[in-house]
């Protein structure tokens, strides 16, 4: 309303904007990020595994997820030229995703199918003309 005073209003929508990203960024790191980051770690997938054959296999299977979950981030990493190492690893990387894709693409079609021949097999046996 006022011109000559108007830089005032800032002081009060940078203490809405500071209070609420000081209030929501603990709960949101902890609760999105970090509990993602940690559950990806082999050795958090191992707490309270007995030892035995099945121990092995969830071994393998943690590396496993870890080595892939490396590679694609590595891929996304575009600080760095792709070459040697770092581009062996974002080749994995993309077909980690080429594969990942495939199979939920792959899911999403099963699904669809089945549920098509579910109403198909109604229309043509148990619906009456």
């Amino acid at each position: 309303m006022i011109p000559a005073i108007s830089w005032i209003s800032r002081w009060s929508i940078a203490f809405v904007v500071g209070w609420g990203a000081g209030v929501v960024i603990g709960p949101v790191l902890n609760s999105y990020i970090l509990a993602q980051v940690f559950a990806t770690f082999p050795w958090s997938n191992l707490k309270g595994q007995p030892l035995g054959f099945g121990a092995i296999g969830n071994i393998i299977n943690a590396f496993i997820l870890f080595v892939c979950v490396f590679s694609v981030l590595v891929y996304f990493f575009f600080s760095y030229e792709h070459k040697g190492f770092i581009g062996k690893t974002a080749k994995l990387g993309i077909w980690v995703l080429m594969i990942a894709f495939g199979a939920s693409f792959g899911s999403t079609v099963m699904a669809r199918i089945s549920l098509f021949i579910g109403r198909a097999r109604f229309l043509v046996q148990e619906a009456e003309p």
